[in-house]
């Protein structure tokens, strides 16, 4: 499994991320612990998803995830504001990327482009970029 993280100037972010997994219909929710939510594709009883609900602690994520660029970058991107960081782990490329892209037309249809545009995600091998950048991304 990989780890790729949702970084957000917007706490109910979160919220509306769980809501869209929760009805995503490509995926299954197969079960849920104090922190994280299993998710597998509906073909097999494989973990596709594993949905980290709960908001990172800023500080420790930056400390020790992410290099002096990186935090900067972000948070040049986010002009001060407070950042709120969420993990999404995932086993195929294909299927992380075709939910990011639902995720970006479930925003879009609920008149969120706000939304869209307080989130960068970091992507283990492609870095730091936004949702519509990685959704173009083939």
């Amino acid at each position: 499994m990989e780890v790729a993280s949702i970084i957000t100037s917007r706490k109910d972010v979160l919220n509306i991320f769980r809501d869209f997994i929760l009805s995503y219909p490509k995926l299954k929710l197969k079960l849920k612990d104090s922190d994280t939510m299993y998710f597998t594709n509906g073909k097999d009883e494989k973990i596709q998803i594993y949905f980290h609900y709960l908001i990172n602690d800023t500080g420790s994520e930056f400390s020790y995830n992410y290099t002096e660029s990186a935090v900067s970058k972000i948070e040049k991107y986010f002009d001060d504001q407070m950042i709120y960081i969420f993990d999404i782990s995932f086993r195929e490329e294909l299927i992380l990327r075709q939910m990011i892209n639902d995720f970006v037309s479930y925003l879009l249809k609920m008149n969120d482009k706000d939304a869209i545009e307080r989130i960068l995600f970091d992507h283990p091998h492609y870095g730091i970029m936004s949702l519509v950048f990685y959704c173009d991304m083939s």
